[in-house]
């Protein structure tokens, strides 16, 4: 058997994270787009979530292609998230 090192999702010390996507042979995505389901998982978050951030108008920026293509940058995840850093509780509105 072949036991082979997984690799953390999400290194800490870097910028950018490496998340496997399905139907990538390597395992990481090179293009800078992800459909829904692979946002919502470079995010941690249930599709459903990210679904219903976007009706609301809450969640990250998409791109829209047709009425019903859905694509979201890394770029715009990451600076979601960033945007959502605290240090304490009392930083954040309820």
């Amino acid at each position: 058997m072949n036991a082979k090192a997984e690799e953390p999702l999400v290194p800490l010390d870097s910028g950018h994270s490496k998340l496997p996507i399905e139907g990538d042979e390597q395992g990481y995505s090179a293009s800078p787009y992800l459909t829904v389901p692979q946002a919502a998982a470079y995010l941690r978050v249930s599709k459903n979530y990210l679904d219903k951030l976007r009706v609301s108008g809450t969640g990250p920026s998409f791109v829209r292609l047709g009425r019903r293509k859905v694509l979201y940058r890394k770029a715009d995840l990451d600076q979601w998230i960033n945007e959502r850093i605290f240090g304490s509780t009392s930083q954040y509105g309820h």
